[in-house]
């Protein structure tokens, strides 16, 4: 089975959860199928050659932003042999689709919601709805964002939904733990932005004077410089408290340090489509605090604890209770779950979409033999036209 992942969004030097969704998957379906990846041009993985995994490179167009990436893609894609596609880029390239097995991936529908980032609400939203309308499947992270995107429209409810769980090298998390001092009290990795409700775990660290350091990692995306400030007041008045604001990190190993130096991990997040760091700290052995969303309850399970995040009350209540009961010790030693770590190995998880995409792929060939064989003529013809023009 040939497959090709494909993703424009894909930055080699960025250490975010959708680039590491796609590196891994990668890696791992290539020891399983033939797997091909596509890329722009200037962000082709050193890690590609090592798994032998072809690499098609799409440039950049000198104009029309994404309107000129979405014509160099559909160039790509008729340009390549017939197989199985799991593009995330949008606009959807359904031109050069035609001819591959299409499944769009999606890591949530935050645009159809209060958190969208697009200029409009109603143009983006309506045109990513119109587009989903139009893709015959999907990948998706999370058993919530298949049923979410089920009820925003008719059409959708009846589309076929590959849940697709991120995932984590687990061995490296292991490899760190307990031989890091947990000197960080307090840490969350997440953008500051709205959506990651930063305020409200702010305001419950100020009522608990136990904690002494905190760290937030995460780009600034338009919060930054109010949390900022707030995080400056509640320092004032501590004379112990300590919270950094880091914009990134270099390479993995640094973020698996963070975590292993790292006593409590909190999530206070009002919306998320999967949410990998809480996976990240639970194989860190960290103790896990979220909010009690959705996405949080379907990964963590009984493995964390939950708390309502409109407000900072019932944290500040976990918190004090951190302190009293669970972790009285500086040097709080970590504890790996090794149930999860099996759960959401990315060998496990490659293996089942593999099994899926082939079951389904199979299946779709069955009912293109029942097919009127006039239909599948004038579409044949229309495609060589396409390809001769």
């Amino acid at each position: 089975m040939l497959i090709y992942n494909v993703s424009l969004y894909f930055n080699k030097d960025l250490v975010t959860g959708a680039a590491k969704r796609f590196e891994f998957i990668s890696k791992e379906l290539s020891r399983l199928c033939q797997l091909e990846i596509v890329v722009l041009a200037g962000q082709e993985p050193s890690w590609a050659s090592e798994y032998n995994i072809r690499v098609w490179s799409v440039e950049k167009p000198v104009r029309f932003g994404r309107l000129g990436l979405w014509l160099k893609l559909n160039q790509q894609l008729m340009s390549m042999p017939s197989g199985t596609v799991i593009n995330d880029f949008m606009p959807v390239p359904f031109y050069g689709l035609r001819k591959h097995e299409h499944y769009q991936m999606v890591h949530d529908v935050r645009n159809v919601t209060e958190f969208h980032r697009a200029k409009s609400k109603v143009l983006g939203g309506r045109f990513q709805l119109w587009q989903w309308g139009q893709c015959p499947a999907f990948v998706v992270v999370s058993a919530f964002t298949a049923e979410s995107m089920r009820a925003l429209t008719p059409a959708l409810a009846k589309k076929r939904f590959l849940v697709s769980p991120n995932g984590l090298e687990a061995e490296r998390f292991i490899q760190r733990l307990n031989n890091e001092l947990r000197d960080i009290d307090v840490l969350y990795v997440a953008t500051l932005e709205r959506r990651k409700n930063h305020k409200v775990l702010l305001e419950a660290i100020a009522e608990n004077t136990w904690i002494k350091r905190v760290v937030f990692l995460g780009r600034d995306l338009g919060e930054g410089e109010k949390l900022k400030q707030l995080a400056a007041s509640i320092q004032a008045s501590s004379q112990s408290l300590r919270i950094d604001f880091i914009d990134h990190v270099n390479d993995e190993e640094a973020l698996i340090k963070l975590y292993a130096c790292s006593r409590l991990y909190i999530s206070s997040s009002l919306y998320e489509g999967f949410g990998m760091p809480l996976l990240e700290a639970l194989a860190s052995g960290c103790a896990v605090l979220c909010s009690d969303i959705q996405p949080h309850i379907e990964i963590c399970g009984a493995k964390a604890q939950y708390f309502k995040a409109d407000t900072e009350k019932e944290l500040v209540k976990l918190l004090a209770m951190q302190d009293a009961v669970a972790m009285p010790e500086k040097q709080k030693q970590g504890v790996i779950d090794c149930e999860l770590v099996n759960q959401y190995s990315w060998r496990s998880i490659a293996r089942k979409l593999l099994d899926e995409l082939s079951s389904s792929s199979t299946k779709d060939k069955l009912m293109s033999k029942l097919t009127d064989t006039t239909t599948e003529e004038s579409f044949n013809s229309t495609t060589e036209k396409v390809h001769a023009g």
